[in-house]
């Protein structure tokens, strides 16, 4: 598994102790067969998880990355922007509910 080395690389970048960093990476990690929305779901009961997960989907969804790409379709990159502008609404429900 990749997180003990993933908790060690961020421990480089990210001032914020090792206890943070390993009761985040669990929960930013999309296990496979866990469904994607009920992952967000999780993600936005932890306000850092939530802001952490909020830059990482709005770099997801800069479909500039993807300029001059022949093998991502315009279809594809209107899958991925309307998942990642769902996931966004639910993590920023958060805010609404308190």
């Amino acid at each position: 598994m990749r997180l003990p080395l993933l908790q060690g690389e961020l421990s480089h970048f990210c001032d914020c102790g090792d206890k943070i960093i390993r009761a985040l990476l669990p929960l930013l990690t999309h296990k496979k067969g866990t469904d994607y929305f009920a992952y967000i779901e999780k993600i936005k009961r932890n306000p850092v998880a939530a802001a952490v997960k909020l830059a990482d989907l709005e770099h997801n969804m800069d479909q500039s990355r993807f300029a001059g790409c022949a093998q991502v379709s315009q279809e594809q990159l209107n899958k991925r922007q309307n998942k990642y502008s769902r996931a966004k609404k639910i993590i920023c429900s958060r805010a609404e509910e308190e």
